[in-house]
């Protein structure tokens, strides 16, 4: 078992997560409250079964250097480059090498989709 750290956008926050290499899609949710404590003030008492799962075709990559949070968000929440995947699915499906430089994921919730997605 081999420790991955990728990136996700959950609603409009760009976070890392780093998970287990046969972790299972909606595991992501968990391990990202178990991680950082503003997400379980996002998260509140939602369950996995609550939101959608999106793997980006073409992971949006970080820069090495300074960059603007809000300009990659917006790139990754453009839904022409998602692709809905089960939260059962491992985490294998998002791309062959899950990359610590990239976003790899979106999670939005279920239902409507906000008006600030595109």
């Amino acid at each position: 078992m081999v420790q991955l750290t990728f990136w996700v956008v959950l609603k409009t926050e760009l976070l890392p997560v780093t998970m287990s290499d046969d972790a299972r899609i909606y595991q992501t949710l968990q391990c990202l409250k178990s991680q950082i404590n503003a997400v379980r003030r996002i998260l509140g008492r939602s369950s996995f079964e609550q939101y959608e799962y999106y793997k980006l075709n073409n992971p949006v990559a970080l820069p090495r250097g300074v960059y603007n949070c809000d300009e990659i968000v917006k790139t990754c929440l453009r839904r022409d480059n998602w692709e809905r995947v089960s939260p059962s699915y491992t985490l294998d499906v998002l791309a062959p090498t899950l990359s610590n430089n990239h976003v790899h994921m979106v999670i939005q919730p279920k239902g409507e989709m906000p008006a600030y997605l595109f």
